[in-house]
């Protein structure tokens, strides 16, 4: 008994059948039955019993931009994933080619590795082809998740990287400074303008005194031409 319920009733058991062993769930995972398919102990429960029974590891074929894909085709000749020593003929495939894998990248490009070496120009997404005349496998390589990610970093995490960032004292200092330079250049502004208003009203002066000796001057000539 691996497990049990809590009044002591056996809930997983083993059994040893002839070379092998059966486990027996006392229980399902029907909702009407318990909630046990939506516990966070189901998955790795499935998942060792699936790693104990010796089950073979499913081939990966998803990757990202800079993996290097795995050889569909060991260098004997046999598919990677098979456990038999066996070579697979094609028909009307010459021998000499069966120990390379013909690669092709999303933009066409195509490459002739041997059998057994790992295709590593994976610098673009897509869909990667490996044809190593018995069948077609078909790669899927995307762009890294962090390539996806929009947040802005904080600024420990861009001066870990190198960028020069700077300190909030340091940016308060220089917002300072700038405020008191545009200060100061509104305040010289604002004594340029009295100070044209000031010329503005010199030359008005001028002008007045100007126009009044000139009238002062024609008044004097006519009072002794009359007399």
């Amino acid at each position: 008994m691996l497990a049990k319920f809590d009044d002591g009733s056996p809930a997983l058991a083993q059994i040893a059948v002839g070379h092998g062993n059966l486990l027996v769930l006392a229980a399902g995972w029907n909702p009407m039955d318990s909630q046990f398919a939506v516990s966070s102990k189901f998955p790795p429960l499935m998942q060792a019993m699936l790693d104990w029974s010796g089950a073979s590891v499913p081939g990966r074929f998803q990757f990202l931009t800079g993996d290097a894909i795995p050889s569909p085709r060991s260098a004997g000749g046999a598919p990677a994933s098979s456990s038999s020593p066996e070579k697979l003929q094609h028909a009307g495939e010459p021998p000499a080619l069966l120990g390379n894998v013909q690669w092709q990248k999303p933009d066409g490009k195509k490459e002739a590795l041997a059998a057994g070496i790992p295709f590593t120009d994976t610098d673009l997404p897509g869909i990667y082809i490996a044809a190593d005349g018995v069948k077609e496998r078909h790669f899927a390589v995307n762009l890294p998740p962090e390539e996806s990610r929009t947040a802005p970093l904080s600024p420990d995490e861009l001066a870990r990287l190198g960028v020069p960032v700077q300190t909030l004292a340091q940016f308060s200092i220089a917002k300072t400074q700038g405020v008191q330079r545009h200060l100061q250049q509104a305040e010289l502004e604002n004594q340029q303008k009295v100070w044209r208003w000031l010329i503005v009203g010199v030359l008005a002066v001028m002008l007045g005194e100007i126009m009044l000796s000139g009238w002062l001057a024609r008044r004097a000539k006519i009072t002794e031409a009359s007399a």
